[in-house]
C-alpha cells in the first residue's frame, strides 16, 4: 500500500516538474519579450542621448559660430574705431597744418604791414676772398624812394656789397631779399627778371667803346626776351634829355668827357625803368663842379621816378646833397647810421674822420 502511494507521489512530482518546465518555457517567451522591450528602451535611450548629443554639438557649433562672429564684429568694430581714429588724426593733422600755415601767413602779413615799403633787405651778409674776410656781418634795409649812402675806407668792401646785390658776386652766407624775394635762392629765369628792376651805375661808366651813344642806350633793351623790335629812338632821346645830352646821341665814348660818360651811363641805366639804382662812386674823377651836377642829377631822377638809391661814395658833398640816411662800414659791418647832420656830430673817432675835412 505504501509502495503504491510512493509511486503515485513520484509520478505527481514528475508531472508537476513538467508543468513547471512548461510554465518556464511559457515564461521564457515573455522574458524574451521583456528583454526585447528593454533592448528597445535601451536603443531609444541611446537614440535620445545621441539626439541630445547632436543637439548639444549643434548648440556648441552655433555657440562657437556666434563667438566667432562676435570676435569678428569686435575686430571690425576695433578696426572701424582705428580707422576713425586715424581719420580723426589725419583731419587734426591737416587742421594743424592749415592752422600753422594760416599763422605763418598771418605773421608774414604782419611783417609786411610793419614794413610795407621795404624793397631791399640784407641780413648777415658775409664774403671772403681767400683768407681775407671782407664782409663779416652786413645788415641793411632800404625803403621805397629812399636814398642811402655807404661811407667807408677804400678797399673795405663797399663795392662788394653792391656786386652781391646785383649778383656779380656770390656771398659766402647771408640773405638778400629784393621786393620780398630771396634773390640768392631764385631760379636763373626769375633772377634775371628781378635783375631788370635793379640798375647798376659802374664806377667807370662801362660804356661800349665800339658803339655810339644811341647804341649803348638801346643795347640793354634789345637784349631782353620780350623785346619786339620796336623803334627806341623816342625813349633814347627822352633819357638823354634827362641828363642834358640830347646832342650826343650819335657820338662814340671816345668823344665824351668823364662827366659826359657818367651822364650817359645813368641814361642807359634808366632805359629799363629800374626801381632800384646802385651807384658805385658816381662822382669819382670829376671836378667839383661836374660832381655837383651828377649829384643833382641823381637827386632829380630820384624825385622824378621815385627810385630807391644805394650809393657808394667818398664824396661828402654828394653824400650831404643826396642822402636821406648814411651808414658807415667798418671792419666788415655797419657800425654807425644816421642822417648827415646826426653823424657829423658823432663822438666816434672813426665816424668823425669822414666829416673833419668835408
Amino acid at each position: 500500500m505504501n509502495n503504491d502511494n510512493s509511486g503515485s507521489t513520484g509520478q505527481f512530482d514528475d508531472r508537476k516538474q513538467n508543468t513547471d518546465d512548461k510554465e518556464d518555457k511559457k515564461q521564457n517567451p515573455e522574458d524574451k519579450e521583456d528583454k526585447k522591450d528593454k533592448k528597445q528602451n535601451t536603443d531609444d535611450k541611446k537614440d535620445k542621448e545621441n539626439q541630445k548629443q547632436n543637439s548639444d554639438d549643434k548648440e556648441d557649433k552655433k555657440h562657437n559660430t556666434d563667438d566667432k562672429k562676435d570676435k569678428e564684429n569686435q575686430k571690425q568694430n576695433s578696426d572701424d574705431k582705428e580707422d576713425k581714429k586715424h581719420n580723426t588724426d589725419d583731419k587734426k593733422e591737416k587742421e594743424d597744418h592749415k592752422q600753422n600755415s594760416d599763422e605763418g601767413k598771418s605773421a608774414k602779413n604782419e611783417d609786411e604791414d610793419k614794413n610795407p615799403d621795404t624793397i631791399l633787405n640784407i641780413t648777415d651778409l658775409k664774403k671772403s676772398f681767400g683768407k681775407i674776410d671782407v664782409l663779416k656781418n652786413v645788415n641793411l634795409t632800404l625803403k621805397k624812394g629812399e636814398t642811402v649812402v655807404i661811407l667807408g675806407r677804400s678797399g673795405t668792401g663797399k663795392s662788394v656789397i653792391l656786386e652781391c646785390i646785383i649778383g656779380l658776386l656770390i656771398p659766402d652766407s647771408g640773405k638778400i631779399e629784393v621786393f620780398g624775394k630771396d634773390f640768392l635762392g631764385l631760379p636763373e629765369s626769375e633772377e634775371n627778371k628781378l635783375r631788370i628792376k635793379i640798375g647798376f651805375l659802374f664806377q667807370s661808366g662801362a660804356l661800349y667803346d665800339s658803339m655810339t651813344v644811341r647804341q649803348n642806350l638801346e643795347f640793354p633793351v634789345i637784349r631782353q626776351p620780350d623785346y619786339k623790335k620796336e623803334d627806341l629812338t623816342t625813349k633814347v632821346e627822352e633819357q638823354l634829355k634827362n641828363v642834358g645830352l640830347e646832342n650826343a646821341i650819335d657820338k662814340v665814348p671816345s668823344e665824351l668827357s668823364g662827366g659826359m660818360k657818367k651822364r650817359i651811363s645813368l641814361a642807359r641805366t634808366l632805359m629799363l625803368d629800374p626801381e632800384i639804382i646802385l651807384y658805385d662812386e658816381p662822382t669819382t674823377g670829376l671836378d667839383p663842379f661836374t660832381s655837383n651836377e651828377i649829384s643833382q642829377l641823381i637827386l632829380d631822377m630820384q624825385k622824378k621816378y621815385d627810385v630807391t638809391s644805394l650809393i657808394v661814395t667818398h664824396d661828402m658833398a654828394c653824400a650831404r646833397l643826396v642822402a636821406d640816411r648814411i651808414v658807415i662800414l667798418q671792419d666788415g659791418e655797419f657800425t654807425a647810421e644816421g642822417t648827415y647832420d646826426e653823424l657829423e656830430k658823432s663822438e666816434d673817432e672813426f665816424v668823425k674822420g669822414f666829416f673833419e675835412f668835408a
